[in-house]
C-alpha cells in the first residue's frame, strides 16, 4: 500500500464539510448545505471549471476538478459524498466518521491513483492570493534541505500565515478527473509544523510497497 493511500485511510476526528469554487479561487468558496445544484448552477457561469472540495477543518481535505459545463456531475458527486457521510453516521452515531479516502471515493465516483503527481504548499482557501510554492514533483527525489529553504524564504507562509496551511498533492494516475489531497500542517497564525511537513512528504514520496 502506498503512503498517500495509507494517509488517506486513516480515522479524522472531525465532521467533514463540502465547499465548491470557480476557476480554483477559493478565496470564493461556498459550503454547500443544500441542493447541491442550486449552488452549483448559477456558480458555473461564465467560468472554466469547478472545485469541489471535501473538507474536514483542521486536519485535512480532498478535491476533484469539472468542467464548468458539467456542473451537474460536480452536483451529483456532493449528493454521494452526503449519502457517504450520511450512510457512516447512521452506522457509528457520531458525526463524520469517513475517512478522506471514502470522501475522494464519493467526489469522483471510483478509485483514485495512489500516486502523488506533485506537492504544494499553501494557504487553505488562499491559495492563489497568498501564492502557494511547489515542494516536489513525481520522479524526484524528496530533499528536506529544499523544502527548509522554501519555509526559510516564505515566512509569510511558514511562520505567520493568517490562514491554516497544508501541504497538497495533485494525484497522479487513471481516475477519471483531476483531484488531490491535502494535509494540515500550520493553524492560522502558524507556524508550519516543519516535522508533520517532512513526515508526511516523505510518506507520500516513497516508492509504494506493493504486496
Amino acid at each position: 500500500m502506498s503512503g498517500l493511500r495509507e494517509l488517506l485511510s486513516a480515522e479524522l476526528p472531525v465532521e467533514p464539510l463540502v465547499q465548491a469554487a470557480p476557476d480554483g479561487r477559493w478565496e470564493r468558496a461556498v459550503v454547500i448545505d443544500g441542493n447541491p445544484a442550486a449552488f452549483l448552477e448559477p456558480m458555473s457561469n461564465g467560468v472554466g471549471h469547478l472545485g469541489v472540495e471535501v473538507m474536514w477543518p483542521g486536519n485535512a481535505f480532498v478535491g476533484a476538478a469539472f468542467p464548468a459545463e458539467q456542473w451537474q456531475q460536480a452536483a451529483d458527486a456532493v449528493t454521494r459524498v452526503l449519502a457517504t457521510i450520511g450512510a457512516s453516521d447512521a452506522t457509528h452515531g457520531v458525526p463524520g466518521r469517513i475517512t478522506a479516502a471514502a470522501g475522494l471515493r464519493a467526489l469522483l465516483d471510483g478509485e483514485p491513483g495512489d500516486r502523488a503527481a506533485f506537492a504544494q504548499l499553501g494557504a487553505v482557501n488562499a491559495w492563489s492570493s497568498v501564492g502557494a510554492e511547489t515542494l516536489w514533483r513525481e520522479g524526484e527525489s524528496y530533499s528536506p534541505r529544499t523544502v527548509d529553504a522554501v519555509l526559510d524564504r516564505r515566512p509569510d507562509l511558514a511562520r505567520n500565515c493568517a490562514h491554516p496551511v497544508a501541504v497538497e498533492f495533485g494525484l497522479a494516475g487513471q481516475q477519471a478527473r483531476p483531484g488531490w489531497v491535502a494535509f494540515y500542517v500550520a493553524p492560522p497564525g502558524g507556524p508550519v509544523d516543519r516535522a508533520r511537513l517532512h513526515a508526511v512528504l516523505a510518506r507520500v514520496t516513497a516508492d509504494p510497497v506493493r504486496p
